[in-house]
């Protein structure tokens, strides 16, 4: 039985060691003409918006989809939980710590197997397919084409996913953390 072409983004699982994970809030300017969709990979953008619901004009830093970044080269915040419309100010809880685990679908580009990929690195393929504004959920994946060792992909694959119906293969889920991440080690601040 194949696996799905059934791409969702992002979802954390836990943190690495499996304790849980937590959220931190950042804002989605209403400039910004992009959408947001629930599980995409974020990045940091320059400003700060107000959350709408704070009495004292409570500033959060802003984020943008990661569908405007470049794979490989930006540096990612973490996953997104939920939804912002286009051209709409929205508040995000991101998951922004750099040891969290998510699952993710692979492309369809190179059948994945644990003994040739697993334990390396993979960019994110922001270019597979675009959210769905019907589930409101991202469509990116990790990109299986150009695995490799190379410190500077964007993520980090753990394992195949023990869920069921989940092959190695052809859109295989995967585990993952974030390589190029934001917060991490050594990287330029922006």
């Amino acid at each position: 039985m194949a696996n799905p072409n059934n791409p969702f983004g992002f979802r954390p699982i836990s943190r690495l060691g499996g304790i849980p994970f937590s959220c931190t809030e950042y804002g989605k300017p209403a400039s910004d003409a992009n959408t947001l969709f629930a599980f995409d990979i974020v990045k940091k953008v320059t400003g700060a918006v107000a959350i709408p619901e704070s009495p004292i004009g409570y500033n959060v830093p802003t984020i943008q989809t990661g569908y405007q970044g470049t794979p490989g080269t930006t540096l990612w915040v973490g996953s997104s939980l939920n939804y912002g419309a286009l051209s709409t100010l929205s508040v995000h809880l991101v998951t922004d710590e750099i040891d969290v685990l998510y699952m993710a679908m692979c492309d369809a580009t190179t059948p994945l197997t644990t003994t040739a990929h697993i334990g390396k690195n993979a960019n994110i393929n922001i270019a597979y397919n675009t959210g769905s504004t019907a589930t409101k959920q991202s469509g990116m994946t990790v990109n299986t084409t150009g695995i490799a060792t190379t410190n500077t992909l964007d993520l980090r694959l753990t394992r195949v996913s023990m869920i069921t119906p989940n092959l190695e293969g052809t859109n295989a889920v995967v585990e993952c953390t974030i390589n190029k991440h934001l917060f991490g080690q050594q990287t330029a601040g922006v």
